[in-house]
């Protein structure tokens, strides 16, 4: 029999030969003897769990924090890209109403006092179609300005979209950077 002192309280223990765990039979500690050339010892079962805990914890840090660089920089790249493609959208559509405005414009101006010229019978017929034309020749750009709005600006919402995974992403880099630096491989 080996006599010992218990890791949890101190107590006196007697240890089997042929034991490798037990509980204390004062205060229920786990236990494990560790026998290693000609000295015996004990660490508390809890100890030896925790160990083999750190050392999980470092492994799946060491393998997640190049998984995260990765995620991180796909995720502004992405960024990137969304806000291209609605910066592009907005331009294009901002041209689609120009062009329409302005052919519109180009085709009444010159076209409209040739068309009442032609059509109208009397001199004052022909006041009131060229006032007409006139009004027209202000409304319609106006109307198809309202008409053909722009795409409102995406590019908050793109933002706040993506910087919210980023930060997440950023905050998982830094629990795994500390779990690193705290437990030395």
């Amino acid at each position: 029999m080996l006599k010992l002192d218990c890791v949890g309280c101190g107590a006196p223990l007697d240890i089997a030969p042929d034991l490798n765990r037990f509980a204390c039979g004062y205060c229920g500690a786990q236990q494990m003897v560790h026998r290693r050339g000609g000295t015996v010892s004990l660490t508390k079962l809890q100890t030896a769990v925790q160990a083999v805990q750190r050392a999980t914890d470092r492994t799946a840090a060491e393998l997640a924090l190049p998984r995260l660089a990765r995620e991180l920089v796909e995720a502004e790249a992405s960024m990137k890209s969304a806000l291209a493609l609605a910066q592009k959208r907005r331009l294009s559509a901002g041209s689609s109403r120009k062009i329409i405005s302005l052919t519109a414009v180009l085709l009444w101006v010159p076209f409209g006092p040739l068309a009442i010229a032609a059509v109208s019978p009397s001199e004052g017929v022909t006041r009131v179609l060229l006032m007409a034309w006139l009004i027209v020749l202000i409304a319609f750009p106006i109307y198809l300005n309202r008409r053909y709005k722009p795409p409102p600006d995406e590019s908050s919402a793109i933002r706040a979209k993506y910087t919210e995974r980023i930060e997440l992403i950023k905050a998982h880099v830094e629990v795994n950077r500390a779990v690193l630096d705290q437990f030395p491989g």
